[in-house]
């Protein structure tokens, strides 16, 4: 098996019912629960398990670190039209207008309660799998927390390329405690710096790089990382 970020080859660090895979090369974790189907998984069962755990922080307190991000990365919001990934319930996305000069935001949101309550919130919502477009008109994507939970990670390169993004905006749990233990929570990948920027760096340029502290914009240490869309060649004079 090669790593989905760098095509190297994975060494298998945990045997379990659910393994556990590394790559030496670029450092990226890959936990093989791939019996899963994720349809119904995030659509009846993960948001509900979170909300009943206690893991989601209050209201107050999800506020603040998401204006933290905001924050962080101001400067890089300079389209004219965004698109959001995995947009929940819309929070992120009333903030982000609230408190930058983004206006044109897409909610795509495949869980059908929390694609109501975004669409509630005022904004854009397309209430479908992300991999099922066909078009679209924004220019920034942004999905944060998201490509963790993505089982093939060349879907989402393939996707961001169909639908023509030039600028991609994310944010991704850095590497802690990795187990092949049941329940599944959710995530399929640990990304290192090296392993995402290897994972898009066939069209993209990273032009932003950031870890978190602890608590700083999620309850573990996250990066947060800014692509551009290299230019193609026939761009270049």
């Amino acid at each position: 098996m090669n790593c989905m970020c760098c095509a190297k080859p994975l060494t298998k660090i945990i045997n379990m019912p659910n393994d556990v895979y590394m790559c030496v090369s670029c450092g990226h974790t890959f936990r093989d629960y791939s019996h899963i189907d994720l349809k119904t998984f995030y659509n009846e069962e993960y948001r509900r398990k979170a909300q009943r755990s206690g893991v989601r922080p209050n209201a107050a307190l999800l506020k603040e670190r998401n204006l933290r991000l905001i924050e962080i990365i101001k400067k890089y919001l300079t389209d004219d039209s965004y698109f959001e990934f995995g947009a929940a319930d819309g929070n992120f996305s009333t903030l982000l207008k609230e408190h930058s000069s983004v206006a044109d935001i897409t909610c795509c949101e495949i869980d059908r309660d929390m694609a109501e309550k975004c669409r509630n919130a005022g904004h854009k919502v397309i209430n479908c799998d992300f991999f099922d477009l066909e078009e679209n008109s924004a220019q920034c994507f942004m999905a944060f927390d998201v490509l963790e939970h993505i089982l093939d990670l060349e879907k989402v390169l393939v996707q961001i390329d169909k639908l023509n993004f030039k600028k991609v905006i994310l944010t991704l749990p850095v590497k802690r405690e990795i187990h092949g233990r049941n329940p599944f929570d959710g995530h399929f990948h640990y990304f290192t710096k090296r392993s995402i920027q290897s994972l898009f760096k066939e069209k993209f340029e990273m032009i932003f790089y950031y870890e978190s502290a602890k608590r700083e914009i999620k309850n573990g240490q996250n990066m947060i990382v800014v692509f551009e869309q290299k230019e193609s060649p026939s761009e270049v004079v």
